[in-house]
């Protein structure tokens, strides 16, 4: 077997980004983001789970103030870190902290120690993590130039059908890129304003369990998280995504139409309301639910396409800055998507399916999860629980995996 290096462990832990579990704090004036400790554990824990972290005896200088040592090994190889114990700011001395301070200090220690083999080192260099393949590309395929001049989504169909018909554009012969700039070609970067008394179908899993990132492709319920979400809406005000979770969430953004323009390829048909053109679908309060709480709290979805006969919505997912796709399907989507087709189905629209496109410049997988309504129940439960806490209540559901088989389905995967 080959003797691990420091090279190897460089090279490994600087990839990783971590930018989606970055968390940000104040410090003066300035937003700061750091790795949790958790996350940084569980990276740890996945790439070499023979670590080991140790720390030694404080170091005491004369005003009172002291340092943290700590020591990570990872079989022979190891790294050591002194670190302050400071206030939450990161940047005031204490003086005989308390012993919970003490161990907040140890798992920063810690982290910055892990820093120092590469894991999260951009987060104190000041670099961004850049998507690895380009978000930006030219329209130069001659078939698929002519869309960019037709003005709405009808009449791109119309032409986009017309070339699928004469077998010119072709899953896996056409740069799936260039097609989703030519149906969107003047995409411009676009806020969501926060909207009060409005639980939109992308944040259900917030509202109604509070799911949080645990470890790679795994979430779990999290009151803790629920209660976030819930401060949030208090306040009035969306949540805070720290910056380099922010990348992930524009290059998703922008990547949107590469997922609708495969979508339309590996289906060999166009679709409807989609980039520019998509619709927002809303249950207005007191017609979602029979809890009188609820009745001035909407709900709301905008899918990212719809199938031409109504039955199918698409929701595109673009993972991990497109360098891969997801292993398994990503179930902390599911209160997205079963909202979608409960909240379609409400506003008339006779939504069966949701296909979810994981769609990356390398490969792209197809999902097809079909509806529940007993899952639907579930949900709606859960949200209307959500809005008595919104209204000074107490939250009175213990939060629990759904019991129940969903039909999900993965129907394609190719480049």
């Amino acid at each position: 077997m080959k003797k691990l290096t420091y090279k190897d462990v460089r090279d490994t832990l600087s990839s990783i980004d971590v930018t989606d579990r970055l968390k940000t704090y104040k410090s003066g004036n300035v937003d700061l983001s750091y790795l949790p400790w958790a996350d940084a554990v569980n990276f740890m824990d996945e790439h070499f789970p023979q670590w080991h972290p140790t720390w030694g005896k404080s170091k005491i200088f004369p005003n009172g103030t002291e340092e943290i040592y700590c020591k990570i090994t990872i079989d022979d190889l190891y790294k050591e870190m002194w670190y302050p114990v400071t206030k939450s700011d990161s940047k005031t001395p204490l003086v005989n902290a308390d012993c919970y301070t003490m161990n907040t200090n140890k798992m920063r220690g810690m982290v910055k120690c892990m820093a120092m083999f590469g894991l999260g080192i951009k987060v104190f260099t000041g670099e961004s993590y850049e998507a690895p393949n380009p978000v930006e590309t030219d329209v130069s395929d001659p078939i698929l130039t002519p869309i960019i001049k037709l003005k709405n989504n009808d009449s791109k169909n119309k032409y986009i059908e017309d070339m699928l018909a004469k077998s010119k554009l072709e899953d896996g012969k056409v740069d799936e890129m260039q097609f989703g700039k030519a149906i969107d070609f003047d995409y411009k970067e676009t806020d969501m304003p926060y909207i009060p008394n409005n639980l939109r179908a992308s944040s259900f899993r917030y509202y109604a369990f509070g799911l949080r990132y645990k470890s790679k492709g795994v979430y779990t319920m999290s009151p803790a998280e629920r209660k976030l979400q819930l401060q949030h809406d208090l306040e009035q005000k969306s949540r805070v995504i720290p910056e380099g979770a922010m990348d992930l969430i524009r290059y998703g953004n922008f990547n949107e139409r590469s997922g609708i323009a495969k979508w339309m390829l590996v289906n060999k048909q166009t679709c409807q309301d989609y980039c520019s053109e998509q619709k927002n679908y809303v249950i207005e309060g007191g017609k979602w639910t029979e809890d009188e709480i609820a009745k001035d709290i909407a709900v709301s979805a905008t899918p990212d396409g719809l199938s031409n006969d109504n039955k199918t919505i698409i929701e595109v997912k673009c993972s991990a800055m497109g360098n891969s796709t997801y292993d398994e399907f990503p179930r902390q989507y599911l209160p997205q998507i079963m909202g979608q087709m409960w909240i379609a189905n409400a506003n008339k629209v006779p939504v069966e399916q949701v296909d979810l496109v994981n769609w990356t410049p390398k490969q792209t997988k197809i999902w097809r999860i079909m509806r529940d309504e007993k899952y639907e129940q579930f949900l709606r439960e859960h949200l209307s629980d959500y809005c008595n806490a919104l209204k000074g209540g107490e939250f009175k559901i213990k939060l629990k995996p759904y019991i129940g088989d969903l039909d999900i389905k993965l129907i394609y995967t190719g480049e």
